[in-house]
C-alpha cells in the first residue's frame, strides 16, 4: 500500500489535536499539564509511526522488486470496512441502547469478528471492559453517559 494512504488517518489526527490545542486556548490555562503529556505522547507516537511506515514501505518496494507480480488481496480492507460501520453503527445506538448495552453488544461482537476462540472469555471481558469504562467515566471522571431508552 502506499506510503501517503497509510498515514493520511494519524496524520489528519494529528492535525484535528493541533487545532483543538490552539482553538482552546490551552497553553493559556493552567493545570494542562495531562492535555500537554497527551499531546507530546501523541507526537512522539506519530512519528514513530512515520518512520515504521516508511521503513515498511521501503521493504515492500525492494521485495515488489525481486518477486513476480502478485494478486492483490483486499480482505484486510474489507476487514477494516466492516469495523469501521460497526464502529459507526454503535455510535448511532448508543443514544438509544445506552452506553451499558451498547458497549457490551459492541465489544462482544468485535471480539468475536476478530476470531476470539474462548466465548465465555469473550463474555466476561466484555462485561469487565465495559463495566470498567461505566465506572471509569461516570464516576472516577463524573463523565455522563447515555442512559438510552430502557433506564
Amino acid at each position: 500500500m502506499n506510503f501517503l494512504k497509510k498515514i493520511t488517518i494519524p496524520a489528519l489526527a494529528m492535525v484535528w489535536c493541533v487545532y483543538f490545542i490552539t482553538d482552546a486556548g490551552l497553553p493559556s490555562k493552567k493545570g494542562n499539564m495531562f492535555v500537554w503529556a497527551v499531546f507530546a505522547l501523541l507526537v512522539v507516537l506519530f512519528a514513530v509511526e512515520i518512520l515504521n511506515e516508511f521503513r515498511r514501505a521501503q521493504t515492500e518496494k525492494r521485495a515488489a522488486q525481486n518477486s513476480p507480480t502478485e494478486k492483490k488481496d483486499y480482505s484486510g480492507l474489507i476487514r477494516s470496512g466492516i469495523l469501521f460501520g460497526a464502529t459507526l453503527a454503535y455510535i448511532v445506538a448508543m443514544p438509544y441502547l445506552g452506553f451499558l448495552i451498547s458497549t457490551f453488544i459492541y465489544l462482544f461482537a468485535m471480539f468475536l469478528f476478530l476470531r476470539a476462540k474462548n466465548k465465555i472469555v469473550v463474555v466476561v471481558a466484555s462485561v469487565m471492559l465495559t463495566g470498567l469504562m461505566w465506572f471509569a467515566f461516570d464516576y472516577l471522571l463524573g463523565v455522563p453517559l447515555p442512559k438510552g431508552i430502557f433506564f
